[in-house]
C-alpha cells in the first residue's frame, strides 16, 4: 500500500487555498511535487481550518501521510495522543518560544550530536548542539531520562 512523503503542506485561508508538496512512496525514483488539493480546500471553505487540520492530522495518524517537518508530523512524533488540541498547543509552543535555543542535557552531560541512532554526551556546555524548543522536545523523546533546558 502507498502512501505520501510529505514535505510541505500550505494552507492559505484568505486565498481559501491548499498545496502540497509530496512524493508518492511507490514510484522510483521519487519526485516532489507540488500540487494543489481541492478536497481540502472544499473542507477548508465549507468547515474551517479545524477541520481541516483535523483531516491532514488523521492521515498522518493513520499512515497514509509521512515524513517531513511539517507541524502534523511534529504532533505525531511528540503526543501519544493525536489530536486538534495538541496541534494549537504545538502552535503556541512554537510561538512563544520563536527565536529561543535549547539543549538537551543528560545527567551531568550535554548531547553534542544526535543522529538517528543515537546521541553523543559531552561533559562541556558550550560543545551542546542547540535545537529549536519542538526539535529539542521530539529528540529528548527518543532518550530515557533526558531533559530540555534553555541554552
Amino acid at each position: 500500500m502507498s502512501y505520501e512523503k510529505v514535505k510541505s503542506i500550505a494552507i492559505n485561508e484568505k486565498a481559501g487555498t491548499v498545496f502540497i508538496t509530496s512524493a508518492c512512496s511507490n514510484v522510483s525514483p521519487q519526485e516532489y511535487k507540488r500540487w494543489q488539493c481541492t478536497y481540502l480546500e472544499n473542507m477548508l471553505q465549507e468547515s474551517g481550518r479545524d477541520a481541516v487540520d483535523a483531516y491532514i492530522l488523521e492521515q498522518y495518524q493513520g499512515g497514509m501521510m509521512q515524513d517531513g517537518a511539517t507541524e502534523y508530523a511534529q504532533v505525531v512524533k511528540l503526543y501519544s495522543e493525536i489530536n486538534l488540541e495538541n496541534l494549537k498547543e504545538l502552535r503556541q509552543l512554537k510561538k512563544d518560544n520563536r527565536g529561543k535555543k535549547y539543549i538537551i542535557t543528560h545527567g551531568q552531560n550535554y548531547f553534542s550530536v544526535i543522529t538517528r541512532s543515537r546521541g553523543f554526551l559531552t561533559p562541556a556546555r558550550e560543545q551542546a548542539k542547540k535545537f529549536s524548543m519542538v526539535d529539542a522536545l521530539i529528540k529528548a523523546k527518543r532518550f530515557s531520562g533526558a531533559q530540555v533546558i534553555s541554552s
